[in-house]
């Protein structure tokens, strides 16, 4: 909880200074982003599980692991999927602020560069492509969701 409660923003800094420039401090920026929503979401679809289908599986005395990979999990693929959804656009806002923190490449080091020039038509084109990257992952999660868990689909968490 604590290191969630951090602003990413101010973290950006530090992992400069422990990783150095490049891909990786940004890349780990937006992982940070994203890995507590799936983490907590995953933690509550595996506890959102009706008794009966636990029951159901006890009564074919099936082994702890198949419960898990045959009842827990399906039950919680919405839950995560639900959060990568949001995970996925959130990501690419870390990734653009670790580029603002510190590099020589990327839609954020445009953004910058387009500020102290003035130069606004390359700010809006960078910040579209920041959003065409963002819905593009979502789309991307969106198709993942409806293999791994077509019945859930329509319901309220995939909405």
């Amino acid at each position: 909880v604590f290191v969630n409660t951090l602003p990413k923003v101010a973290v950006a800094p530090l992992f400069l200074i422990w990783l150095g420039y490049g891909v990786l401090p940004n890349m780990l920026i937006g992982a940070l982003i994203g890995f507590f929503p799936v983490v907590i979401n995953t933690a509550v679809g595996l506890a959102q599980i009706e008794q009966d289908m636990l029951d159901m599986g006890r009564v074919f005395n099936a082994p702890k692991w198949k419960v898990f990979a045959k009842i827990r999990m399906p039950n919680a693929y919405p839950y995560i999927l639900s959060a990568l959804k949001v995970t996925a656009t959130a990501a690419v806002v870390g990734a653009v602020v670790g580029e603002f923190v510190a590099s020589q490449t990327g839609l954020g080091y445009v953004i910058i560069t387009t500020q102290s020039s003035m130069n606004t038509p390359v700010a809006f084109a960078a910040l579209a492509w920041i959003s065409i990257l963002g819905l593009l992952l979502f789309g991307a999660v969106s198709g993942l969701s409806r293999l791994l868990a077509p019945w859930a689909e329509n319901s309220e968490l995939n909405s």
